[in-house]
């Protein structure tokens, strides 16, 4: 192989990549410049020396493995190597004729194209795992944990705060994470406090540290508590979620100096996004559920007082979305001249909307058995079916009006339902009867159907149990097999106080949810 000259030798010399040539006995017959300044070599002084004298750092190598291979084999080899200072060089050496050709490429660009893939499936190999947990939580705490667990698992660090701004405070969650007396104090401070993560909340501004020394001196009001602790490095990022708006702050620290990388620090900032958007779901989440939980306690009467009666009641909730709130309703009232009404209804949904229908349901009706005490319960049913048609309610409801006559005797039971499950009496003895008779359509449909009235003795003693379809159906079972589950635990329990009857009642409604589910008690008392 004859050494290049002339035009040749300055296009080798020419050449990004680098060119070397040995004899076989391992003196260099020629290097041009990119290969001599990867290898370090004095070019063309160092031509025909023996190589390994020239360049003893590449004794023990892949370079020298792979020239050792190429000389037993024969056979073309590959390998990748770092030449200091000048990086990383992708190498083949081949045979041609009895000499040695060894070709270096730079592969810095590659392999930092191949870091950066990495480095970038790792922050999306995070954040998906953050999004998965993020998406299963409820609650500001659930989110903590969340973030927690990532910023702990993938980067090592030791602990991980969020800070949420609660008007002119800052609520820390204290997860076990460092002394309890430093996270208790933590747990609400003043917004205008000096502290990191108030600070941070406050401005906007993100905080870095890599030693504990700089925190102290960033914040020497806060060094004793601080220093309690023991966190020595770290960050702290504002929470912001649309149009800027600040909610909070999110700090993750180690215990030991720890300087963040480039990578390091989006991938937080990716979490801190993140979170944001999680927290402030999940205040919304809390904000709607106790905006619900008002409404449906503004929709369930207090029961009134009601002469030779007790009354209770009782409301289950259940909903996919957690607002707790649903249609179910129960009711009673004493009617003017004498007697008393007493209603259980289900609008259909388990949401505000259907709690909001349900309050003007019954806000109608209670006007209208008013406005016509003496009339019957087939008759009420009727014209609040009327009235609603007429108002364009778009409601589907099924209810049972049960009207009983004021003490003395004989007293009767006088009732009309729409498409409602039965009531159960029971007698002083413990016997049980369904309040039963064939149903009328939902009010809703049909505002001009026919409505009818039955009537049964009220027996002295006994327990009207009036509820909606939450409590006897099941996916797993009939509706009738559910009512008959009813009576059995009725006749059980009829001499328990009635609070502690319905208490047994929906215990079980409550292990076992499928739906919204409302009681109504009454009793007389026993002689």
């Amino acid at each position: 192989m004859p050494v290049p000259t002339g035009v040749w030798a300055r296009a080798w010399d020419s050449s990004a990549d680098g060119m070397l040539v040995l004899e076989p006995d391992w003196s260099v017959r020629y290097v041009n410049r990119a290969g001599a300044r990867a290898l370090g070599l004095q070019t063309p002084a160092d031509g025909h020396r023996d190589l390994w004298s020239l360049l003893p750092q590449l004794r023990g190598t892949p370079f020298e493995h792979s020239l050792r291979r190429l000389e037993r084999t024969g056979e073309p080899v590959t390998w990748e190597m770092e030449h200091a200072p000048h990086g990383w060089f992708e190498q083949r050496a081949y045979r041609v004729d009895d000499r040695t050709v060894v070709v270096l490429h730079d592969a810095d660009a590659r392999r930092a194209a191949q870091l950066e893939r990495g480095q970038l499936l790792g922050r999306m190999s995070v954040l998906l795992s953050l999004a998965s947990a993020l998406a299963r939580t409820d609650t500001v705490e659930d989110v903590a944990r969340a973030a927690l667990a990532v910023v702990r698992d993938h980067l090592g660090a030791d602990y991980a705060g969020l800070s949420m701004i609660d008007g002119p405070w800052v609520t820390t969650l204290g997860l076990g994470q460092v002394d309890p007396a430093v996270e208790q104090v933590w747990h609400r401070l003043p917004l205008d406090h000096p502290d990191p993560a108030t600070q941070v909340a406050r401005t906007g501004r993100p905080l870095v540290f890599t030693t504990f020394a700089e925190l102290a001196a960033a914040f020497p009001a806060s060094r004793e508590r601080l220093e309690r602790a023991g966190l020595r490095s770290g960050t702290v990022l504002p929470l912001t979620i649309a149009d800027g708006w600040r909610i909070g702050a999110f700090s993750v620290a180690w215990r030991t100096d720890h300087r963040l990388t480039d990578s390091e620090t989006e991938l937080l900032t990716a979490v801190a996004d993140a979170t944001a958007q999680a927290a402030r779901r999940a205040q919304l989440y809390a904000e709607r559920r106790d905006v619900a939980h008002t409404l449906q306690a503004a929709m369930l009467p207090e029961l009134p007082r009601l002469p030779g009666l007790e009354l209770a009641g009782r409301y289950v909730p259940w909903s996919p979305t957690d607002e707790q709130v649903g249609g179910d309703w129960y009711d009673a009232l004493a009617l003017p001249g004498g007697g008393s009404l007493f209603v259980i209804g289900d609008v259909a949904g388990h949401d505000v909307q259907a709690a909001a229908q349900m309050g003007q349901v019954r806000a109608m009706l209670r006007a209208l058995s008013v406005d016509r005490p003496q009339e019957s319960p087939a008759a009420l049913v009727a014209r609040l079916d009327h009235v609603l048609a007429e108002l364009g309610a778009d409601t589907l409801t099924t209810l049972t009006v049960v009207r009983l006559d004021p003490p003395g005797a004989p007293r009767q039971l006088r009732w009309s339902t729409a498409g409602h499950p039965p009531g159960v009496l029971v007698d002083a003895g413990g016997c049980s009867t369904v309040v039963d008779g064939p149903p009328d359509l939902p009010l809703g449909v049909d505002a001009s159907a026919p409505r009818h009235e039955h009537v049964t003795p009220w027996p002295p003693g006994g327990t009207l149990v009036l509820y909606t379809d939450g409590l006897v159906e099941r996916r797993d079972q009939d509706v009738w097999e559910g009512v008959g589950l009813l009576r059995r635990a009725l006749e059980r329990t009829h001499t328990a106080p009635l609070d502690e009857l319905l208490d047994a009642l929906v215990a079980d409604t409550v292990a076992r949810a499928e739906d919204d589910c409302a009681v109504l008690a009454v009793r007389e008392p026993r002689p």
